[in-house]
């Protein structure tokens, strides 16, 4: 069955379906015919076309010629990935090589019974061992009848082995098993089993394993711990072990405390920072000394030298600093948060007076007075005192800070006499308990609020508003 290139070889026939195509018919001019050209059992690059349909159907498939004008058609590596079926037209049937598919091809084989033949794939899986495999075949072990003799027998039941040398007592034997191994069980005095030279089992006169052994590292509590895994694991009784353990939070006054507990519940002693440190970025609890440029602390300490407090409530992620100026006669405080990884400080807040400062020689900002023990700030005081030393003069509400658009309450006892001189320029709309009383631009326009009373300067700022508390 050879495999041939007839080049010249075509026939104009009736193609129908995938099956085989019947020959014979006159050649195409110039050609010859597949009679003329191939034997029957050849094998050719068969090529179909057929151009009465658009676009043309084409197949290029594996021929064979199978009998006198009959060629068939099956799949070759590189052709059509499947046969085509066609439709009863006349098609263009000829011989040529198909691109990549004239490789070597598949060939069906009969069972070697020669040293030339070809081999097929079921007889080398059958008869021969796969070299990467290692392919062994298994044997079975036992002593004869007679003499002591010792037999390997394969498992499948065909010809034992060879043995080529037995000795006395089992101490010794040599066979062939593709390779030559020596096996020596110790008798006497000997305690080990030992293979071309390599001990593989230790017997039981070997009780005290004066032997050494390779082991791998225990996985169970019943396992032998071999060196490496010890030297990684545990710590040398004569260390001292300094080893770090994992231990759990403390729940009882007898546990140890880890780390993480210990930051979190406990304040540091005294640490000195950095001069380079931010401290928006320190949450850990304990006593830290600030010098020259700590980051972020209250402009108003000088130099930067003091004492910082850190304080956290270890569970919700709240967090805050107290700082004790060195030289100072105030504490600043302040509190912050943690959300997602990221912290969020308030204001640094004036939290106290020293002791030092008795006489009250730093200003203090405080709220209004609500009860009678309460300190009076100097806004609450211009807005419903009149000073006292002045016998009731005007106060400037433009100067007190006063606002145009505003409502403002007289929630004193006593009536305001507010004067209001225009600026000559814009007008200004005076308004007294919602109602416009006046609209100046110049001049001079007064408005009296009684106790419970407003009053509204509504468009312009004029050029004076002054209050007189009677």
């Amino acid at each position: 069955m050879p495999y041939v290139e007839h080049f010249r070889v075509e026939e104009s026939l009736v193609v129908t379906g995938t099956g085989a195509i019947t020959t014979g018919a006159t050649p195409v001019a110039g050609s010859q015919t597949f009679a003329d050209a191939a034997a029957i059992g050849d094998t050719f690059p068969l090529w179909i076309v057929d151009s009465t349909v658009s676009p043309p159907t084409i197949e290029a498939s594996l021929g064979t010629y199978t009998a006198a004008n009959t060629v068939s058609r099956t799949l070759v590596l590189g052709g059509s990935p499947a046969l085509v079926t066609f439709l009863g037209n006349a098609c263009s049937v000829f011989i040529a090589r198909i691109p990549g598919g004239n490789a070597a091809q598949v060939f069906n084989a009969a069972q070697a019974t020669a040293g030339t033949e070809v081999v097929t794939l079921a007889q080398v899986q059958a008869d021969f061992a796969a070299l990467a495999g290692l392919n062994i075949q298994d044997f079975s072990l036992f002593t004869g009848y007679i003499n002591n003799d010792l037999h390997l027998n394969r498992n499948d039941g065909t010809a034992p082995a060879v043995v080529i040398g037995y000795s006395p007592n089992f101490r010794l034997i040599s066979t062939i098993l593709g390779v030559k191994y020596t096996i020596t069980v110790g008798v006497d005095t000997s305690s080990k089993l030992t293979t071309n030279g390599n001990v593989v089992a230790v017997d039981a006169l070997d009780n005290n394993f004066t032997v050494p052994q390779t082991l791998p590292a225990a996985t169970a509590a019943s396992h032998a711990v071999n060196l490496a895994q010890v030297q990684a694991d545990f710590a040398a009784l004569a260390g001292l072990s300094t080893q770090p353990f994992e231990v759990a939070a403390a729940t009882l006054g007898t546990h140890s405390v880890n780390l993480g507990q210990a930051d979190g519940r406990y304040t540091n002693k005294f640490i000195q920072l950095l001069s380079t440190q931010d401290i928006d970025l320190l949450i850990t609890p304990g006593f830290y000394g600030l010098a020259g440029t700590t980051v972020n602390l209250p402009a108003e300490i000088p130099g930067g030298w003091a004492q910082l407090i850190v304080g956290s409530s270890g569970t919700n992620g709240t967090f805050s600093q107290i700082i004790i100026p060195h030289g100072g006669q105030v504490l600043w405080s302040r509190g912050g948060s943690e959300a997602a990884g990221v912290i969020t400080w308030g204001t640094w807040v004036n939290a106290a007076v020293s002791q030092y400062d008795n006489a009250f020689l730093v200003p203090q900002t405080v709220p209004n007075a609500t009860g009678s023990g309460h300190a009076v700030n100097l806004g609450q005081a211009q807005a419903a005192f009149a000073p006292i030393t002045q016998n009731n003069a005007p106060v400037d509400r433009i100067a007190a800070g006063d606002l145009i658009g505003t409502v403002y309450t007289n929630s004193t006892a006593r009536t305001w006499v507010d004067t209001v001189i225009g600026n000559t320029l814009t007008i200004t709309d005076i308004d007294v308990n919602g109602t416009t009383i006046a609209s100046i631009t110049t001049g001079v326009a007064t408005a009296i609020i009684p106790p419970g009373g407003t009053i509204e300067l509504v468009n312009n700022i004029p050029n004076s508003w002054m209050r007189q508390i009677l």
